[in-house]
């Protein structure tokens, strides 16, 4: 019987050794794997992550950082879900989409619920005021949001005579800030939305970026021209010599904006001619005086 006892005994200490034993052998056995595949390339590749990744954070700051930075496919991808507001407060406002879009962009990098610190609300970042102004209840809610800023980037394009960098401006300081002409007092704010703009318009080029103080009127030229304009995404209407008429029939998808770009009367005379009411919205077959 003792003898069968001190036989359990040893077995019993043979397995707890080996259950303590087999972890740290199992650790040493990876720790020695790992030691082998460590090599100086790898250890190379590595910094150079690091070093890429610095970098990028760096140039996202001496940049600005902000959702303008993102590709364009990803910024149209973003702007998707908000697809159908975007595009009636355009048509209603006489608005580019891609002007709206490109605001979006800064103010909220298209996150409807955003709040900022002096209570701005949603995607277009109303100011309290702004909302009330144009009749926006709700801040949070897409269609609301997108319809009170559209409408009032529409009442800015027309106080500034077309200049969108005037109202990009105007729209972020406040119509009382800005001028119609002479400096403006925040040209990284406008730098940023041109630089969106850009990516959802196509013309990366002509406003990517803007860092002169100084904006100059923007200049009507012909239809003909080929020029892309704010509202280039809306088509050209073609009128033959409508000024000489002394007036203008309204078409599918006009805009005042686009009337002032067929015929070369500034869009404040054509409000003031024809009388139209805030935010100067325009029907089809309507008759407009060019004079």
């Amino acid at each position: 019987m003792e003898k069968m006892l001190s036989i359990a005994l040893s077995v019993a200490m043979v397995i707890a050794v080996a259950i303590v034993v087999a972890p740290s052998s199992r650790a040493h056995a990876s720790a020695q794997q790992a030691a082998q595949s460590y090599t100086p390339q790898k250890a190379g590749n590595a910094l150079k992550s690091r070093s890429r990744s610095v970098k990028k954070r760096r140039v996202a700051r001496r940049t600005g950082g902000g959702c303008q930075t993102l590709s364009g496919s990803t910024l149209e991808q973003k702007a998707s879900a908000y697809g159908q507001p975007i595009h009636n407060a355009a048509r209603q406002h006489g608005v580019s989409q891609d002007l709206i879009k490109a605001v979006i962009t800064i103010e909220s990098c298209f996150k409807s619920k955003a709040r900022g610190t002096s209570g701005e609300k949603g995607l277009m970042q109303l100011m309290p005021g702004t909302a009330r102004r144009f009749n926006v209840n709700d801040g949070y809610n897409a269609w609301q949001n997108i319809n009170g800023g559209a409408r009032y980037l529409g009442v800015l394009l027309a106080h500034y005579d077309g200049n969108t960098r005037r109202a990009i401006a105007a729209y972020n300081a406040g119509e009382g800030n800005v001028r119609k002409t002479g400096g403006i007092p925040n040209p990284a704010y406008v730098g940023k939305v041109m630089q969106a703009y850009g990516k959802f318009s196509g013309t990366q080029d002509q406003a990517a970026t803007f860092k002169k103080q100084v904006v100059r009127p923007l200049q009507v030229e012909p239809a003909s021209s080929s020029k892309v304009l704010p509202w280039a995404d809306l088509h050209t209407v073609k009128a033959a010599s409508p000024a000489a008429a002394g007036h203008y029939t309204v078409r599918a998808g006009d805009t005042v904006y686009q009337v002032m770009r067929v015929t070369g009367v500034a869009v404040p005379e054509l409000i003031r001619l024809n009388q139209l009411p805030a935010p100067h919205g325009i029907k089809v077959g309507q008759v407009l005086r060019l004079r």
